[in-house]
């Protein structure tokens, strides 16, 4: 055999020495797939309760397409402990396989426990190597538990609703889309931004979307109802936000406009003072007046009663966050670190948002106004 080639071969095979290759791979009947985590507030500590799917239970899981084993889907686990790992550590006292995050989908924090602080839980989150930055972060109603337990009549497993809801809400762009990988963004940049988080109540078998929950820092100090949720989206994501009620321009009557685009430019100037100008398209899909809607002066009276009613409630919202929340959940605090950042690294922040002018405008053109037999 010649040199090169015995080199070669030798070269091969101390390479293939260094290849872990699977050895220490895990099948994934051996280990518990976590699908949804509650985070809760206890006595001592923190309440954490998994998740975890039963495929022989679930409907098409079991063995020739027949049908599940006709128990629970799921099966959810509790521990408690000062710190995260010690509550798991108990958790996995009461399992036989050893729990595996990688297909992780929700993590739910009870209200009381977002109230409490947020930030001492995150550090293992920031952590794991297993766990996913997309995930949904969600803060529920009473206790986290108590969420997981809850059988749905839509989907066997309870995390599958809940991603579900959030995920079409996303793509409807009228909903606030705070994964895990921002909310941990969010608490460590320098310009202070207020993490919101989707804010879901039990209601019988289903849930139920309010709203979003505020924070100032790690703490939950408050709540946006749904209706205060489309200028929040609009103004800090340029999402265009759920369908909006206005009265019709001169005469009794409400028309109901649907946005399907916006644009957004935010200007920063002075000590300094935000604007915010937003330009919203989309259609009308209902009306309870006698408008001509053929007519293109009757559309720019719609387009401008449809303005006062979003500029209204994003003013309404601005006032809120400053006066009552005092958190910079619109984020123009990223735009003023942007713009001035030698003014921004002199002023602190949180306690100089309150007092930041803010102004926001609308411009709002009807495209469609859907048909209608002469």
């Amino acid at each position: 055999m010649r040199r090169p080639l015995l080199c070669k071969l030798i070269f091969l095979t101390l390479i293939s020495l260094l290849i872990p290759g699977c050895w220490d791979r895990v099948d994934i009947e051996e280990r518990l797939s976590v699908v949804s985590m509650g985070i809760d507030k206890a006595r001592d500590g923190w309440e954490i309760s998994v998740q975890v799917p039963i495929p022989r239970n679930i409907v098409g899981g079991g063995s020739g397409g027949g049908g599940g084993g006709g128990g629970d889907p799921v099966q959810v686990y509790s521990g408690t402990g000062k710190t995260v790992v010690e509550a798991l550590n108990e958790i996995a006292r009461q399992s036989d396989r050893p729990l595996f995050f990688g297909n992780l989908q929700t993590v739910l924090f009870g209200e009381e426990m977002a109230r409490a602080g947020i930030s001492p839980v995150l550090d293992h989150f920031r952590r794991e190597p297993e766990i996913r930055r997309e995930l949904w972060t969600v803060v529920v109603k009473g206790r986290a538990k108590e969420v997981l337990t809850t059988e749905t009549k839509l989907q066997q497993v309870p995390s599958d609703f809940i991603r579900e809801m959030l995920k079409h809400g996303t793509r409807r762009e009228n909903i606030a889309e705070t994964t895990l990988g921002k909310l941990l963004i969010m608490l460590a940049t320098p310009a202070k931004r207020a993490p919101v988080l989707n804010y879901l109540e039990k209601k019988d078998d289903a849930f139920r979307w309010i709203g979003a929950a505020v924070f100032r820092n790690d703490r939950m100090v408050g709540l946006l109802m749904d209706n205060e949720v489309t200028p929040l989206v609009q103004m800090a994501e340029a999402k265009q936000g759920s369908q909006i009620i206005a009265p019709c321009p001169g005469q009794p009557g409400t028309i109901i406009f649907r946005p399907d685009g916006i644009r957004r430019q935010v200007k920063v100037s002075g000590r300094p003072a935000v604007d915010i100008n937003l330009e919203l398209e989309g259609s009308i899909v209902e009306k309870t007046c006698n408008l001509d809607l053929s007519k293109p002066q009757m559309l720019t009276e719609i387009g401008e009663s449809l303005e006062r009613v979003y500029e209204q409630k994003a003013r309404a919202l601005i006032a809120k966050s400053q006066k009552d929340f005092k958190a910079d959940i619109i984020q123009v605090g990223r735009y003023v670190r942007a713009y001035q950042p030698v003014a921004f690294k002199k002023m602190a922040w949180e306690r100089q948002y309150p007092r930041i002018p803010i102004r926001v405008s609308y411009k709002v053109n009807v495209r469609r106004i859907g048909m209608r037999a002469q």
